[in-house]
């Protein structure tokens, strides 16, 4: 009820509020004789909020001059000043541009007498997305009629003179003068290139000066229909590589921004929203272990992002290099993740409803083995394993089944259509003072499994309220947000039953499972009995506010809270057991993690301008403590409980499985220093001190800062009048940083026993940072006017002093971190190329590209021979790259794999010493959007070039029970035949079923994934005016959105871009592959209309 009357209120208020007032009414008071022009522009700064943007060559700083004004508005004022020297001006929201005065330009004051007209237009920007909050002014009229476009880019203007021309200007983009024009005009501006473009870092509005950063707008999020954002930054992003692990709803990805910095600590970027932190790896995986791998689970390793919702946010800004993520000290070694959410608009009030549904199809489906040929399969192994025919083991051909039955397991499982839905609002309002924003959302997702019952449910809502005296001294804000879903899946991922023989009996016999007398008893549908229910949710909330206490100087802070909470249920009822098996005891497991975060950020901010030099400083304090429980049991529930077994309290004894509390306390003190001359030559110099409790005392503080430096060139006089050539900047930083988050439960099978730790370390019980060291060089430029735009990249990384395992299983059975002098390098180069081929009043065309070139390498691990790590890395390879055994293909003459190894008889695990590259040699995307009237178009494709783990047989050694796919027909038969598959057997205790096992431990299991895909297409309609206003709402867009359109890919799977579950084997110490066969991204196709009223 609260709620419903807060809403309700704010819409009350919202029938009340002015829009904003145009600038150049703004009132100046100021009376001095012989003073600078610098010193003048400040204080009209001072009394309007409006900077003046100009160069000395249009008018010197320092000449005097002598001024005398008493309220009066800001365009007689600059008109006063400007005119006589030739200049006019233009407004960009908080600065006032001054440009060369043109013949033709406007006087302020108004033509009486003309006849007037109405003009409505959009206003977009170089990527053809809708800009809202530019400035539509009559030249004319002297300011004195002008508005704001929307969030969708439109305008309309009233009593408009038919031989009026109008101004339209934004920060960041150069001005436009239409003078010639219909009542319908179609407008796009073209950023500036000089470096003006404000951003957010560490909520402060800072100029970027020297380091790298790259944006994704709202309009690029929202052309995908995907739950995570994570999906939406996919290919648009140079050196940011994000792989889904599945294509299950609520699922996980795998982040990597130029590579992985740490063996075994965790290496995701910071994630940051709105200055609040959000975890980056997924807080359920420890259900896995608890569950059992080997059952193959559907739902683990969850997104925290799921729990953002998409409509929400404004922007996405990733910070490369050390001079971009320094200001986050040791937390931003990894890089940073800034993801702003919607704010209210400048000049905007109104309601807005976005709705699309659609489906999804698994496609690019693998092709097994018929009835005929997989029959043909299992006779030949029998032959080739000298048996003269079926045992009484084999089910499948001794005439207990069927052999003539066929099913499509893969299509039986993952064949079917996932429904989608999603809707959200959001109302806006403001006034002179305050500004608020209401959303909501319900999206609701299904699988391609065999059942209607597995669903992805998801709410939200948030709420931004903003203050700003009429002074403009004083900011406040609140923000707050909260999203819950509900995820139901089954309990393993029934892809991986795509491989049950095609002749099983029937799944349900008179409505109940059939387990053919004991002898199907991995029947798949048990598991739409089996079931994993997933409940988390998400609480933030946040104040923010600024005071300017005197000239040049502000003081913001930052409180903070956020809280997640996982609740997992696995359930296992009685009627899901085989009925012989006698089970009259259900179980479940219970897994509830809970995460709290509370930031306290306390900021200044001081800037100085004399002459062509400025200066900018900012120091602050930033104080984080995470809290994080988590709690696992195992319950046991009567034979009459089934329906119950969600319920831990209805349980008759329920056992501990997991109960853990850590608490994480962060500082950071921090600095930043900025200089420029002449918009020229730039400097920063920036360092933090910061402590972590997760570190031993006396070594728990570290310093951690960059240098970074920009040279302008293009604004140089050899260049400046340069007509091809039109923007160019030169740049490069260093620095440090650190890393203190090692896993704490370390990894049993990978560690360092103490006598060779005491080899290479002075060990003395303490720990500290690891520490990376980072640098980067990179090129920005412009061409034809700025029409195509190029950005070069180089960065270095090198890691040290990483953070490991050491222990002894055997002696005392503890295991501690410890800092091990190994060292991990990533280097690469980054390209990012814009280009507008074709831009005027009916069509508009621009295109993107963007490439990536890493290499990730163990660089140096003294000792390696001596430990268990060697089992899982190779120095000189990726520290993603799995050691396996080495395969030698098919032996000619016997028809049984051939594997390296040292010794005689089968491998050993110290043959277990080749590694195979799996991540991309290069990676990028290719973005294109046409806009033609009332029509729009949007591409996004993504491509790579890379290994991944291959699906070449099933789970079992071909001629076993189990289906396979077609390719194992290529199988030796008989000596001299050359071959990629080893004869059929139909048993791991043959010498053929024995080497089959080290094979999927084998460089073989990784091949090639090299992929084209057509990751995005959005078309859209945007109705007419004359229909909207009949219709009487703003805007209304209907849109058709496409994802995962069609993949072109030499891979042997289903989805070459898919991550793998990893797991590690004890018995022969290596890493292997937990059933490549997930559940696939599918192909989306959705239809929806966006309506502002």
């Amino acid at each position: 009820m609260l709620r419903i009357l807060f809403i309700l209120t704010l819409i009350g208020l919202n029938s009340q509020l002015l829009a904003q007032d145009y600038p150049g009414k703004r009132l100046i008071t100021y009376k001095k004789r012989n003073v600078r022009v610098t010193d003048f522009f400040r204080a009209i700064w001072e009394q309007t909020d409006m900077q003046a943007f100009y160069n000395d060559e249009q008018i010197s700083s320092e000449e005097r001059i002598s001024v005398s004004f008493e309220s009066e508005p800001l365009d007689n004022v600059l008109k006063r000043i400007l005119t006589p020297r030739g200049l006019g001006w233009y407004y960009r929201e908080e600065t006032f541009v001054i440009t060369p005065r043109v013949p033709g330009d406007y006087d302020l004051e108004a033509i009486p007498g003309e006849k007037r007209r109405i003009i409505r237009g959009v206003v977009v920007n170089e990527k053809e997305e809708p800009l809202s909050g530019v400035s539509i002014v009559e030249l004319t009229s002297g300011g004195n009629t002008g508005t704001l476009t929307d969030n969708l880019g439109r305008f309309r203007l009233e009593n408009i003179g038919r031989n009026a021309k109008l101004i339209v200007s934004r920060l960041g983009y150069k001005t436009m003068k239409l003078e010639s024009f219909a009542d319908s005009v179609y407008v796009q501006l073209v950023p500036l290139s000089a470096p003006l473009q404000a951003i957010h870092v560490n909520g402060t509005k800072q100029f970027q000066l020297t380091g790298s950063s790259t944006k994704v707008s709202q309009s690029e999020i929202e052309e995908q229909p995907v739950n995570n954002v994570l999906s939406s930054l996919q290919g648009r992003v140079a050196g940011l590589n994000i792989n889904q692990l599945n294509g299950l709803p609520g699922g996980g990805y795998k982040i990597r921004l130029r590579g992985k910095n740490s063996i075994e600590s965790i290496s995701e970027p910071l994630i940051l929203i709105d200055n609040l932190p959000m975890p980056s790896v997924s807080l359920n995986e420890d259900f896995a272990n608890l569950t059992g791998v080997s059952s193959n689970p559907a739902y683990t390793a969850a997104s925290p992002l799921n729990l953002l919702t998409v409509n929400d946010i404004e922007e996405v800004e990733v910070l490369k290099g050390p001079d971009a993520t320094s200001l986050y000290g040791s937390k931003g070694g990894n890089g940073v993740i800034l993801i702003k959410t919607k704010s209210p608009v400048s000049g905007k009030k109104g309601f807005s409803v976005n709705v699309y549904k659609g489906i999804g199809k698994a496609v690019n489906l693998m092709r097994y083995l018929d009835t005929k040929q997989y029959l043909e399969m299992r006779h030949e192994a029998l032959g080739n394993d000298g048996k003269t025919g079926p045992g009484a083991g084999d089910y499948d051909i001794n005439g207990t089944w069927d052999t003539t039955r066929y099913t499509d397991w893969q299509k039986e499982m993952i064949g079917g259509l996932a429904h989608i839905t999603e809707s959200s609002m959001d109302l806006v309002g403001r006034n002179s003072t305050t500004s608020y924003r209401v959303s909501g959302m319900y999206r609701r997702e299904g699988t391609v499994y065999p059942s209607d019952n597995f669903k992805y449910n998801k709410w939200g809502a948030s709420a931004k309220l903003n203050y700003i005296s009429k002074n403009k001294l004083l900011k406040l804000g609140y923000s707050g947000n909260f999203v819950k879903d509900n995820n139901l899946l089954p309990a393993a991922d029934m892809t991986s039953f795509s491989s049950l023989p095609p002749n099983t009996p029937n799944p349900y016999v008179d409505g109940n499972l059939n387990f053919e007398k004991g002898t199907f008893y991995n029947n798949p549908y048990v598991y739409l009995l089996r079931t994993n229910r997933n409940k988390s949710q998400n609480l933030r909330s946040s104040i923010i506010g600024s005071f300017e206490p005197f000239k040049d100087f502000v003081v913001s802070t930052t409180i903070g809270y956020s809280k997640f909470r996982v609740s997992q249920v696995e359930i296992k009822p009685v009627k899901s057991y085989d009925p012989q098996d006698n089970v009259t005891i259900g179980n479940s497991i219970f897994f509830d993690n809970n995460f709290r975060s509370n930031l306290v950020n306390i900021q200044g901010d001081w800037k100085k301008t004399k002459g062509r030099s400025s200066i900018k400083l900012v120091a602050g304090l930033r104080i984080q403590h995470d809290k994080f429980q988590q709690q696992s049991k195992a319950a046991y529930y009567s034979q009459d409980k089934d329906s119950l077994l969600e319920d831990i309290t209805a349980a008759y004894t329920a056992n501990t499985l997991l109960d853990t509390d850590t608490s994480y306390k962060y500082r950071s003190y921090y600095g930043r220093v900025a200089y420029k001359y002449n918009d020229r030559l730039m400097l920063t110099l920036t360092g933090t001190w910061d402590y972590s409790n997760r570190l031993s005392k006396g070594r728990d503080t570290h310093l951690f800062g960059s240098i970074g430096t920009a040279w302008v060139f293009s604004r140089e006089k050899w260049l400046a009048k340069n007509r091809i050539f039109s923007y160019g900047k030169l740049r490069g930083s260093y620095g440090t940083a650190g890393n203190d988050q090692y896993r704490r439960d370390a990894d049993r099978i990978t560690y360092i026993k103490w006598d060779v730790l005491h080899k290479y370390v002075d060990y003395d019980s303490t720990i500290t940072w690891e520490i990376t060291n980072m640098g980067e060089i990179a090129l920005d430029l412009g061409f034809f006017n700025d029409r195509l735009l190029a950005t070069i990249c180089y960065y270095n990384n090198l890691s040290k002093n990483q953070l490991l395992t050491a222990g002894d299983k055997v002696v005392d059975g503890t295991y501690k971190p410890v800092n091990y002098p190994a060292e991990v390098k990533n280097t690469g180069w980054e390209v990012d190329l814009d280009f507008t081929p074709i831009r005027n009043e009916k069509l508009i065309w621009r295109s993107g590209f963007n490439i990536s070139f890493p290499k990730n390498t163990l660089a140096k691990f003294p000792g390696l021979d001596e430990i268990r790590y060697k089992r899982f890395y190779q120095q000189g390879f990726s520290v993603d790259a799995p050691v396996g055994f080495q395969f030698q293909g098919v032996d000619p003459d016997n028809g049984i794999y051939r594997i390296s190894h040292d010794s005689s008889g089968l491998p050993t695990p110290d043959d277990d010493k080749y590694g195979v590259e799996l991540g991309p040699t290069f990676y990028g995307g290719i973005y294109n959007s046409i806009f033609y009237k009332n029509f729009e178009l949007s591409m996004l494709f993504r491509f790579a070039n890379q290994n991944n783990y291959t699906v070449r047989y099933g789970p079992h050694v071909p001629g076993s029970i189990g289906n396979q796919p077609l390719a194992v027909m290529d199988r030796w038969q008989k000596p001299g035949d050359q071959t990629s598959v080893q004869k059929f057997t139909s048993s791991l205790a043959t010498q053929a079923g024995q080497i089959f096992r080290y094979a999927l431990s084998s460089d073989q299991q990784v091949g090639s994934a090299n992929f084209f895909r057509l990751q995005s297409l959005m078309a859209g309609y945007n109705l007419p005016e004359k229909i909207l206003k009949r219709i009487k709402i703003k805007s209304c867009k209907l849109y058709l959105q496409g994802y995962n359109l069609f993949t072109i890919t030499n891979f042997q799977g289903r989805d070459p871009d898919a991550g793998t579950l990893q797991a590690r084997s004890t018995e022969l110490e290596t890493a292997l592959t937990i059933s490549p066969e997930t559940y696939p991204s599918l192909r989306v196709i959705t239809i929806g209309t966006r309506i502002s009223f």
